[in-house]
């Protein structure tokens, strides 16, 4: 952990500061300045293996969902989704269609539907 400063400055009068502080605050800058880098690179990667999985056809949207659900504590997750499901039949937009293709054919014209 980090030295605590030897003195405390006023607002606007750094040159209280002790050399040893001085120190202290270059070296954290310079800390800083190679995270930050490194920060870039890992963005840039991932941005990058971002638009491989849109290349895919993925939604992005969807896929930053499923990644947080994914992340989810198993029982945070049943429950979330329940909530979901619930929330989305109120809606009037549930997750999965009829198994029978009732909701997505109303003519039921689809082969080995209820009127074949």
């Amino acid at each position: 952990m980090a030295k605590k400063p030897t003195t405390k400055a006023a607002a606007g009068h750094n040159s209280d500061l002790s050399d040893e502080d001085k120190a202290q605050i270059a070296k954290l800058t310079t800390e800083i300045v190679a995270q930050e880098k490194q920060r870039a690179a890992l963005n840039a990667k991932i941005n990058s293996n971002r638009k491989q999985i849109k290349a895919y056809g993925i939604d992005l949207e969807a896929w930053a969902a499923s990644k947080k659900r994914q992340a989810m504590d198993p029982d945070v997750r049943a429950e979330f989704d329940r909530s979901l499901t619930i929330t989305a039949e109120a809606l009037g937009v549930p997750i999965q269609g009829s198994l029978f293709g009732e909701d997505d054919d109303p003519d039921n014209k689809i082969p080995g539907g209820v009127d074949d």
